[in-house]
C-alpha cells in the first residue's frame, strides 16, 4: 500500500453492497468506490454518493443477490445449453418468465425418462452481468452476498 492509501473498517452490509456493485472480478473495492461515488482521477467529486444499483436497474433480487436488467443466464445439462436474459424481475426463457432460479431449472431439466425433477437452480444456473464476459454460478453470488466468499 502506498502512502496515499488508507485502510478503513467496514461492516458486513457495506462489504455486501461493494460486492453487489462489482461489475467484473478484476474490479477492486477501491475501483467500485470510485465509480459509485463518482470520483474522478483528479480527486474531484462529481456528485454525492449514488445508490450502488438504482432500483430501476435491478431486474431481479433475492437473498442479497441482485441481477441488473440484461443479465444473461445459462443452464447446462447433459450436454444441452439453454439460456436467456433477466428482464423485468424474471428469468426469461423464450418468452416464458420464471420468478426463481429453481422454478426455471425444474421447468427446463428432465430426467432420461422425461420426468421433471426437483432442482436447486442456484446450484445449476450461471449468470453473466452486463459488461462481464465471465460466468458465475448463482450459488457463488449468494455466498458472496452472505459474506462467505
Amino acid at each position: 500500500m502506498s502512502s496515499d492509501w488508507k485502510q478503513i473498517e467496514i461492516d458486513i452490509e457495506v462489504y455486501k453492497a461493494l460486492e453487489a456493485a462489482r461489475i467484473s472480478f478484476e474490479e477492486t473495492h477501491n475501483d467500485i468506490l470510485h465509480r459509485v461515488l463518482k470520483i474522478t482521477p483528479s480527486g474531484r467529486t462529481e456528485s454525492i454518493a449514488a445508490p450502488i444499483i438504482s432500483p430501476r436497474e435491478i431486474a431481479w433480487s433475492r437473498n442479497g443477490v441482485e441481477l441488473p436488467e440484461g443479465t444473461r443466464w445459462r443452464l447446462v445439462t447433459t450436454g444441452a445449453e439453454r439460456s436467456g436474459h433477466v428482464t423485468a424481475g424474471y428469468f426469461d426463457y423464450q418468452g416464458t418468465k420464471f420468478g426463481s432460479p429453481s422454478g426455471l431449472a425444474m421447468s427446463l431439466y428432465r430426467t432420461k425418462t422425461g420426468k421433471t425433477t426437483n432442482l436447486n437452480g442456484w446450484r445449476y444456473i450461471e449468470v453473466s452481468r452486463p459488461g462481464e464476459a465471465d460466468w458465475i454460478l448463482l450459488q457463488d453470488l449468494l455466498r458472496i452476498a452472505k459474506g462467505q466468499r
